[in-house]
């Protein structure tokens, strides 16, 4: 089976607060497939069986057919968790990646280059991040898989329908069981987790164009006490062109040389 490992930089859109608190405990939340928005994320009727055959078309065996879903997603897809990247932050897209997931432009996204990874060097446990695969029918998906398929947990975890495919979603994957205990706490009745993060992995922090510079330069503090200064951005609209473009607020340098004064 070949994964689809993703090499290169891939941004997290958060709000302002929520971001604070990833550099102030250091920890980066992940979520459980059956927890996202989408209806279809890990749904338990994605798992290859002969739904023609349980499912009758008097639907009175409807506690049934749930039952033997659930145990299926259960073995197969409640041990995933995940937590979502995107490829871009200012194409025409990525605007509505702002206005769903970046607190409607008031909030911000930050960087992150993950290296090369293949199979060879990948060790079973470790966070991956997986390119999403967006499909026309995850029925057809569905129904060329069987139990036995060895993509198949793969398959209920990063493919999604082509409706979404705007979001240009890189996802950074864990199987819970096997990855080290000491790396992560379960909160929230085991909807999510939250993972020991690096943050000097942390490379440039872009504000949105409605963002606030008061929570900025919290942000920006935060940073400071931590000893780590990523490049700070923020988007603003040209009233020109009506263009969203970026510039560089220039404050690592001031607090470089401010650092150096002292």
């Amino acid at each position: 089976m070949s994964i689809p490992f993703f090499k290169g930089s891939a941004y997290k859109f958060c709000s302002i607060a929520t971001l604070n608190l990833i550099i102030e405990h250091e920890k980066l939340r992940f979520t459980r497939g059956d927890q996202f928005n989408d209806p279809y994320e890990a749904n338990p009727y994605l798992v290859p069986t002969e739904w023609s055959k349980i499912v009758r078309e008097d639907k009175s065996n409807t506690d049934v057919v749930k039952a033997l879903a659930n145990e299926a997603f259960i073995r197969l897809s409640s041990k995933i968790y995940i937590t979502c990247f995107s490829k871009s932050y200012i194409d025409k897209t990525s605007k509505l990646m702002w206005s769903h997931y970046g607190n409607s432009h008031k909030g911000a996204c930050f960087e992150i280059e993950f290296p090369e990874l293949t199979q060879e060097n990948y060790s079973g446990g470790d966070p991956v991040p997986i390119e999403i695969t967006y499909c026309s029918s995850l029925r057809d998906e569905r129904d060329s898989r069987n139990m036995e398929s060895d993509d198949l947990p793969l398959y209920l975890a990063t493919y999604k329908s082509d409706v979404w495919e705007y979001e240009q979603e890189i996802r950074l994957v864990i199987h819970k069981e096997g990855f080290d205990p000491k790396k992560f706490n379960e909160v929230n009745e085991g909807k999510n987790i939250d993972v020991v993060l690096n943050i000097n992995e942390i490379k440039k922090v872009v504000f949105g164009v409605k963002s606030d510079p008061n929570e900025i330069m919290e942000t920006v503090k935060l940073f400071c006490d931590k000893g780590h200064l990523p490049n700070f951005h923020r988007l603003d609209i040209n009233p020109i062109t009506l263009e969203t473009y970026e510039y560089d607020l220039g404050l690592k340098d001031e607090i470089l040389k401010y650092n150096a004064k002292k």
